[in-house]
């Protein structure tokens, strides 16, 4: 059962990830889809709807705090760094990957678009402070590595 959601969810990923990539933008109906699935997995997992309104809790809790760090260095620098739809799939993403396993996520998409920055860098030339960076396609890829080592799939 969990080997089909898994499927789904990397289905679900690539999807956002070439949205992203093509549009800059990850559509709502993507994140909802990818909240839904993992409520769906939750309930199928027989977790429970104590760990299912405990997960739900903290993807609020995150959605919050990104959208206040989005807000914060908007006001800072004038400059959108992380889009809304950014902040979404980051709280879709809580609901599958628990806050013990969520610091490990951060750092797989941040360290995968932080690779991919310098690389791009140094392969096309300085980039500006006016590129644009879609950062679903490294969310999407922390959300395929993250999970399942939380499931004991690996």
């Amino acid at each position: 059962m969990t080997l089909a959601f898994f499927g789904v969810l990397v289905a679900l990923c690539l999807r956002i990830a070439v949205v992203d990539l093509r549009d800059l933008r990850i559509p709502d109906r993507l994140n909802l889809a990818l909240g839904l699935l993992a409520l769906c997995h939750l309930a199928a997992a027989g977790r429970g709807a104590e760990q299912g309104l405990g997960r739900l809790a903290f993807a609020v809790a995150i959605a919050l705090a990104f959208a206040g760090f989005r807000w914060l260095h908007h006001s800072r620098s004038g400059r959108i760094g992380l889009g809304l739809g950014d902040v979404k799939m980051i709280a879709m993403a809580a609901l599958w990957i628990g806050p013990l396993h969520f610091p490990l996520f951060l750092f797989v998409a941040s360290a995968g678009g932080l690779v991919f920055v310098l690389a791009n860098s140094a392969i096309a030339g300085m980039m500006s402070r006016e590129t644009r960076t879609p950062f679903g396609p490294f969310l999407a890829f922390g959300l395929v590595t993250v999970w399942p080592i939380q499931e004991n799939l690996w």
